[in-house]
């Protein structure tokens, strides 16, 4: 086969666990030691020593214990675990037997405090509810609340009736619409909803002008007047060499409304200055080997607001859609190809694109996109995921692809808060009166291609209407794998094009596995060829190799409707005398990593790893890369050395394992 392609990355709470500890001697329920040893009684307390040790009791306590410990016993409370602290709770048992605490249990209220730990914040560890507020006092931090006062934020409502209410105990007015939480019951408003009747102004607003709040006909909507900002660059004339675009990554900013998305102001409270800011998508634009090459930026006040259900997104609901036929725009890239595109500006190409765009989960986007803000040193649980949601793009208006993580933050009409540059905590959606959305994260996916790629092959291997022909063929006892496989800086797999005759012309080539079946000798008698197209990516973590290294990159693909030569096999030993509903039964991984048992010949190589069960794989063959250039176009000159910088990079195989069939 021709060489195979691989595409490498580019772009507490609660009571800690009891120490097992050795009753300290002496110690009953009283608090009390009482010291029954045989030891010279030096000590100036009045107890009767008649233990049987040898200590120097130099306490003050009465001693009539039977252990053999020195005696000296001083200690005063410092919160941790001290001597003769039978239950390790930061209290010693005398001072246990002053508080009334149990010296055996560690909690005594069972309020998930520690006695030791509650003696120091001031709570009282013999009452479960130190304020009564309704709320234990090991709770009472998991709502942000004060377990000395009852009513914490002020409001009038105890604490404990707020969790119950489900407002938040810390907060006078959970939903921020202007009312404290007690005066939305008097009033009769909801204290979760900014805008109880939904008509359209805060239940705050409508106090004040003297509308009900319960009447979504009287709201008194303000009528907001947005800044208009054109996104174009009439004067731009694409110049210089001709540049080949093969994907684009899509980043967005602009105030959504509901209804629209527009250009919007942000207002920095210490100088006073307001800034217009343009609703706007900005087109990275990148070479075949996710190399960039240039920006578009595009006028997202131009969208129309469109239902983004139809969209084939597989299953992930999305909360808001807009369209954009895009004019104009402002770009820094050169000249296309007229010959190739049917024109020269960039522009126009992605202005003829049907494109949209939407907001909802992260779906895929979740655990790479983790990864990346915990990078940058922020947590993710806290701070960015319970206000992240996925931007969508579709390229066709049938299917759409999430391609990047979006923030929201509130804003008053048309105004956003940008104090000192810098915008404020983002917020969970929806909010009153729309939000800036933006995917200013800096974290940036596979992108997407939606304008050709670059009339890269289709070369299509099926022949589904295959079947088993006569004669059985004899002694079929091994098979082995090898494949073709281009992959997309998006996981996808593709065709190619590569000139591996030197004839001067570019041939078309497919992505494919040829799996070859071997008699006893290993001598082949026949091949089937599988299409890789509906191949897709794996994490090739999740693979354990029988070398111990890591894998890189994985596909796994179903071998289905495969070209052959074969004839039939014999169904007493493979229950079929269909070879291809054999291996048509089974989902085969292939991944690269580096050689290991197999001796390389050359510092170029590394190795093509097979799995057949999704889990282990076993190093096969030895492969080497080649570069991408152009359009899927194989570079066939030297292998390249560095498997890491491959970029695109081709894969020949230079020698095989062989897999037996399990009879």
């Amino acid at each position: 086969m021709r060489p195979v392609t691989l595409l490498l990355a580019l772009a507490a709470c609660g009571p800690s666990s009891l120490t097992p500890s050795t009753k300290i001697d002496g110690v009953d329920a009283d608090g009390v030691e009482t010291d029954t040893d045989t030891d010279a009684d030096t000590d100036s307390d009045t107890d009767s020593d008649t233990d049987s040790d040898t200590d120097t009791d130099t306490d003050t306590d009465t001693d009539t214990d039977s252990d053999t410990d020195t005696d000296t016993d001083t200690d005063t409370h410092t919160g941790t675990p001290v001597p003769g602290d039978t239950d390790n709770d930061g209290l010693d048992d005398a001072e246990e037997a002053l508080l009334g605490t149990d010296p055996l249990d560690p909690d005594t209220d069972g309020d998930i405090v520690f006695d030791g730990a509650e003696v120091d914040a001031g709570t009282d560890p013999l009452d479960r509810d130190t304020d009564n507020d309704g709320l234990e006092d090991g709770v009472e931090g998991l709502h942000g609340a004060d377990p000395l006062v009852q009513d914490t934020d002020g409001d009038g409502i105890n604490d404990g009736q707020e969790v119950l209410d489900g407002t938040d105990p810390a907060l006078r007015d959970t939903d921020g619409d202007g009312i404290n939480d007690r005066l939305e019951g008097v009033a009769g408003t909801d204290p979760l909803l900014a805008d109880t009747d939904g008509g359209g102004t805060e239940d705050g607003q409508e106090l004040l002008d003297g509308t009900d709040p319960l009447d979504d006909t009287d709201d008194i909507v303000p009528v907001c007047s947005y800044p208009d900002l054109v996104l174009d660059d009439p004067a731009y004339v694409p110049a210089g060499p001709p540049f080949v675009p093969m994907w684009f990554a899509f980043q967005t900013q602009g105030l959504w409304t509901g209804t629209s998305i527009e250009d919007f102001v942000g207002h920095d409270a210490l100088s006073g200055v307001d800034t217009d800011f343009s609703a706007s998508v900005q087109v990275q634009v990148f070479g075949p080997e996710f190399d960039p090459l240039c920006s578009v930026f595009l006028d997202l006040s131009d969208a129309v607001t469109v239902d983004p259900v139809p969209w084939n997104t597989g299953g992930v609901t999305l909360d808001q859609g807009v369209e954009l036929d895009a004019t104009g725009g402002i770009t820094d890239c050169p000249a296309l190809d007229a010959a190739v595109w049917g024109t020269d500006d960039i522009r126009e190409l992605l202005g003829a694109a049907p494109l949209g765009f939407g907001t909802g989960d992260l779906a895929t986007l979740a655990a790479p996109a983790e990864a990346y803000i915990t990078s940058l040193g922020v947590n993710w649980t806290t701070q960015v995921e319970p206000f992240a949601h996925g931007l969508w793009v579709t390229g066709d208006r049938v299917a759409a692809f999430p391609v990047s993580v979006a923030l929201s933050y509130e804003a008053v009409c048309d105004e956003v808060d940008l104090t000192g540059g810098v915008l404020p905590a983002p917020v969970p959606l929806p909010t009153a009166d729309g939000d800036l959305r933006t995917t200013s994260l800096g974290f940036l996916t596979a992108s997407q291609n939606f304008v050709g790629e670059c009339d890269a092959p289709d070369v299509v291997i099926a022949d589904p209407a295959w079947v088993a022909l006569p004669p059985i063929m004899p002694g079929v006892t091994s098979f082995s794998i090898s494949v073709d496989l281009v992959p997309t800086p998006d996981g996808r797999v593709t065709d190619f094009r590569g000139d591996f005759d030197a004839d001067g012309v570019l041939e078309d080539y497919s992505s494919a596995a040829l799996f070859t079946l071997y008699d006893p000798a290993l001598t082949p008698i026949c091949g089937i060829v599988y299409d890789l197209s509906d191949a897709y990516p794996v994490n090739p973590a999740g693979l354990i190799a029988n070398t111990g290294v890591p894998l890189r990159s994985a596909w796994t693909f179903r071998p289905t409707d495969g070209i052959s030569d074969c004839t039939r096999v014999d169904p007493a030993v493979f229950g079929t005398n269909d070879i291809q509903a054999v291996f048509g039964a089974i989902d085969v991984t292939v991944a690269f990593g580096d050689a290991s048992t197999i001796a390389v010949v050359d510092p170029a190589q590394y190795a093509l790893y097979l799995s057949f069960d999704g889990l282990n794989a076993v190093e096969a063959s030895l492969t080497s890369a080649f570069d991408l250039d152009g359009c899927y176009e194989v570079d066939t000159g030297a292998p390249l050395w560095d498997l890491d910088t491959a970029g695109n990079a081709i894969v020949e195989h230079f020698a095989t394992a062989y897999y037996a069939f399990l009879f």
